[in-house]
């Protein structure tokens, strides 16, 4: 493939650029008529949601946005984040209303009470390094 100078002549591409064929996305995205440039990465050895805090604080660090541009992060971190903030809300409410059949249940607020005493302790129990992971 030729490249021509600023004079005229022409020189083969190889010559000035190292050109491969590789595997990749090969199509040029669009999303509200603008241009969309998807960068991806597989996280190995460490949580998502630790990982993506750290992208975006190094982001907002060392990296100048230029004005026009947008960044997202979305993905497996998006559905994360969509599940927390679903489970902050939903938990108390459940939680709220195993105590109430409890107490109907057992016809005692303390019995009901005891009950619940062990919602903590099953929580230590899950994260505890002597558990077995099998």
């Amino acid at each position: 493939m030729p490249v021509f100078t600023a004079d005229g002549n022409f020189v083969r591409l190889d010559m000035v650029a190292k050109v491969e064929v590789i595997d990749g996305q090969t199509l040029i995205a669009r999303e509200g008529a603008r241009r969309r440039l998807t960068v991806r990465c597989d996280i190995v050895g460490r949580d998502q949601g630790g990982f993506v805090a750290e992208a975006q604080q190094r982001l907002k660090a060392e990296v100048r946005i230029p004005t026009g541009y947008h960044v997202a992060w979305v993905g497996m971190f998006e559905n994360l984040a969509r599940a927390r903030d679903h489970f902050k809300f939903v938990g108390p409410i459940t939680i709220a209303l195993i105590a109430v059949l409890l107490v109907v249940t057992l016809g005692s607020v303390r019995a009901a009470l005891t009950v619940l005493m062990a919602l903590p302790f099953a929580f230590v129990a899950a994260r505890s390094p002597f558990t077995s992971a099998a």
